[in-house]
């Protein structure tokens, strides 16, 4: 038990948000039962993570004429980045 406390700890939440967000970008679907289990935190931490990125790209969209959207796509039971760069 002390092990997985341990591993559990090696990913801090940083970690999780730039490895959903390398991810997204790379065009992956993101399945909130698959990040829980790999960084062993609950579905609620990722669901929070998600909005927590949610929130962030609708502020690069306001600043940067970034536009993107995560949206939970239902075809691959995730949530899925889609958009483009207005430059």
């Amino acid at each position: 038990m002390a092990n997985k406390r341990r591993k559990n700890k090696s990913f801090s939440k940083d970690d999780r948000l730039i490895s959903i967000l390398l991810e997204l970008f790379a065009g992956k679907c993101l399945q909130k039962a698959e990040f829980a289990n790999r960084y062993e935190v609950s579905e609620k931490t990722i669901q929070r993570d998600i909005s927590k990125i949610k929130n962030n790209i609708a502020n690069l969209v306001v600043r940067e004429s970034i536009f993107y959207s995560l949206d939970y796509d239902p075809k691959n039971k995730g949530y899925c980045l889609k958009g483009m760069v207005n430059r």
